[in-house]
């Protein structure tokens, strides 16, 4: 019997359907990390208890670089990074301006690293101790990742206000989102643990983690959300040629899951 060649591969992005899996994620590991931390210190749960520790205290611990939370907002940023590759790519097919959207992607490049590897944290005290800061600076690293921020701004606010209107309120929501979460509740953590030391009230640490790390893993989705409806709406279909390969062989690149009920009533 003779096997079916596979002419064309098609990835079908519904963003509506991809923005709800991404909220229930992060609400169930969220909810996963509350569990494990109350546990631990209100039921008198020994975390270095084996199978405790590894599957609520550890695996699921927001503030751990070490968890499926980082793996999965390391899985944001990628997916996020991907995107902004193909409009690029897509663009300058097109001969269409795609450096803003090549910015994008390089910048989404450095952030996965520092998401994977924590390059943040790694800078956080030899700038404390050469710039003396102290209060809500305790954490030094927010002060050149906020002057990168405000540099990035200067840069990209006109293209953010060239960009259809729908798209543009959804990087704005989600950017002032993550930026609130992961610059904003950083500094007031920054202050806390300066006033009251490592060895202050554990809820001031539990509050700040589970309101900062999920923010910024709802920022990342509404940001992904905005890319693939501004791919369905403003570029409709993308087409990757890998190589030589025949038309037929064309990778094909769908965002709208209704483009096949057009093509088949028309």
């Amino acid at each position: 019997m003779k096997e079916k060649s596979i002419s064309c591969v098609e990835i079908l992005l519904d963003p509506g359907w991809i923005m709800k899996r991404l909220m229930w994620m992060i609400a169930f590991l969220t909810l996963m990390h509350i569990i494990g931390q109350f546990s631990v210190y209100h039921l008198g749960v020994n975390q270095n208890s084996g199978f405790f520790k590894l599957l609520f205290v550890n695996v699921f611990n927001l503030d751990s670089e070490r968890s499926i939370p980082t793996l999965f907002v390391v899985i944001e940023w990628l997916f996020c990074l991907t995107l902004l590759g193909l409009i690029a790519y897509y663009k300058k097919k097109e001969h269409a301006p795609y450096l803003y959207w090549l910015g994008l992607a390089i910048v989404f490049v450095f952030l996965t690293i520092d998401e994977s590897v924590a390059i943040h944290e790694a800078l956080m005290i030899p700038i404390r101790e050469t710039l003396h800061t102290t209060g809500v600076l305790y954490y030094a690293w927010v002060i050149p990742y906020s002057a990168g921020i405000v540099f990035f701004m200067l840069v990209y606010v006109k293209f953010v206000f060239s960009l259809p209107v729908r798209t543009r309120n959804l990087f704005i929501t989600a950017g002032t989102i993550f930026v609130s979460s992961a610059i904003g509740i950083e500094l007031l953590e920054s202050w806390n643990t300066f006033t009251q030391g490592s060895s202050g009230p554990y809820y001031h640490y539990l509050f700040f983690v589970t309101v900062e790390e999920p923010l910024e893993m709802v920022g990342l989705a509404i940001f992904i959300y905005a890319l693939i409806a501004y791919i369905n709406t403003e570029m409709g279909q993308m087409k990757i040629q890998i190589g030589h390969a025949p038309e037929e062989k064309t990778v094909l690149i769908k965002a709208n899951r209704n483009q096949k009920k057009t093509k088949s009533s028309t």
